[in-house]
């Protein structure tokens, strides 16, 4: 590098070989940051519905649709992504890699990619002035609004059982 030049103090590299070698509860605990797609769009849709979108992140169905295909794309393959396969990382990597290029990529818009259920995270961590495994408590969020939703509630519970993921409350130390 020329002189004078910045360089960074560390490089993070995401590739699909890094979440194989992490702990198995930290991958599927990425299924919220995914799940989440379907809650974002669930919240979206309906605030699209009843006039309520901010103006600047007016409804996209293009957007919607490829967030939930990214989505889709991992439910349909969660064997795959729980025995943490090759073909199971590099489904979940893709969508985690959508959601975090299209939220800049659509002018920092996460309704696309995310809703009540983070919100829910965020009041949860305040509230109880607790940390929590951001996946765990995002996947309890997920299923608590697609149930505001009346939407998918079974099959995404399912899915998060499947995973490993234990969303009761008390698993998180929640009185």
């Amino acid at each position: 590098m020329a002189s004078g030049t910045a360089q960074p103090k560390y490089l993070t590299l995401l590739s699909s070989l890094t979440p194989a070698r992490c702990p198995k509860h930290l991958n599927t605990g990425g299924l919220g940051d995914v799940l989440c797609f379907y809650t974002g769009i669930f919240d979206w849709e309906y605030a699209h519905r009843i006039g309520k979108c901010e103006e600047k992140w007016a409804y996209n169905q293009s957007l919607a649709d490829i967030s939930k295909s990214k989505a889709d794309n991992v439910v349909n393959n969660i064997d795959d992504v729980c025995e943490l396969t090759d073909n199971g990382i590099q489904f979940l990597v893709d969508a985690l890699k959508w959601g975090g290029a299209s939220f800049h990529g659509a002018g920092w818009n996460p309704r696309h990619i995310e809703g009540v259920e983070h919100f829910f995270f965020y009041a949860l961590e305040s509230y109880t002035k607790k940390k929590f495994l951001h996946g765990q408590a995002v996947c309890l969020g997920v299923v608590i609004g697609c149930m505001m939703h009346q939407k998918k509630e079974d099959e995404l519970l399912g899915i998060i059982h499947q995973a490993g993921i234990d969303i009761r409350p008390e698993a998180m130390g929640i009185e």
